[in-house]
């Protein structure tokens, strides 16, 4: 799932940028903007590891598992 959800981001956000990739995904899973300290820890994350599995922590955070 984190694998299929990040090649959809990669072809939505347009010209690679990351930021913008990270942002995507935020509006996605959580209907809302990252803080600016969750965008810089979730650079550094993709930077480190790659797209899926930032996407994959997104799956598992409590955020995304909550009902509303």
């Amino acid at each position: 799932m984190a694998e299929q959800c990040a090649a959809r981001i990669e072809r939505c956000a347009a010209g690679g940028d990351t930021r913008q990739q990270i942002r995507l995904l935020y509006q996605w899973a959580y209907a809302r903007e990252p803080e600016a300290q969750e965008l810089e820890d979730a650079l550094e994350l993709v930077h480190r590891y790659g797209l899926r599995a930032l996407c994959r922590a997104v799956f598992n955070s409590n955020e995304f598992l909550t009902l509303r």
